[in-house]
């Protein structure tokens, strides 16, 4: 018997000794024609990574979901497919690691991982594909790792915000709405999407 994950638009079945705490709320599905591929512990039978498990039980947070998918939005539209400067697109199997000159980046996915980046979810989080639902769980980790869970969690959206920007340029790091490369971010504006996307905070 499987438990369904439920993300903005898709669903994947997770093998229920993935799951090592928490509950996973089972929805409806809202576009039933997008299904994420069914999920194997990362890995091997049995051997679950302790992040990897801490990552799927946060993704079933509304909070968390809203979250993620504002840095979709922002990143890249909300395609999984997407490699930074539309040269390509993924094929979910791997990480493309194409390198584009133009914007110096080997960013892909939905959350624009570079390869670095990738590679050290790979490490710390146990991700083995490319998978959208794998993109969602290191994209849940590297939260975790960054701080912003626990801000998020506490009800303090802008500090979840400012510790995400210290990965993700979209996202302004301070109160003066600039990025990590000095880029004009706006915080009324990323607040906007994760209110659009589900988000509440009290």
């Amino acid at each position: 018997m499987t438990t369904p994950y439920i993300r903005n638009g898709l669903l994947g079945e997770l093998p229920p000794s993935i799951l090592t705490t928490g509950t996973a709320k089972p929805e409806g599905n809202p576009n039933p024609a997008i299904r994420a591929p069914t999920l194997e512990p990362p890995n091997g039978p049995g051997v679950v990574n302790s992040r990897y498990a801490a990552a799927l039980d946060l993704m079933n947070n509304p909070r968390v979901q809203a979250f993620l998918a504002m840095i979709r939005d922002l990143e890249t539209g909300n395609r999984y497919d997407a490699v930074t400067g539309g040269i390509a697109r993924a094929n979910f199997q791997q990480h493309p690691d194409i390198y584009n000159p133009q914007t110096d980046s080997s960013s892909a996915g939905a959350y624009q991982f570079n390869r670095g980046t990738w590679s050290d979810e790979m490490r710390r989080a146990g991700v083995k594909s490319f998978s959208p639902l794998s993109q969602d769980v290191a994209a849940t980790d590297l939260l975790t790792y960054l701080g912003a869970t626990p801000r998020l969690l506490s009800g303090d959206l802008d500090g979840a915000i400012f510790a995400a920007a210290k990965r993700w340029d979209s996202l302004p790091v301070n109160y003066d709405n600039r990025s990590k490369r000095g880029h004009e971010r706006s915080l009324a504006t990323a607040k906007a999407v994760f209110k659009k996307d589900g988000g509440r905070v009290p």
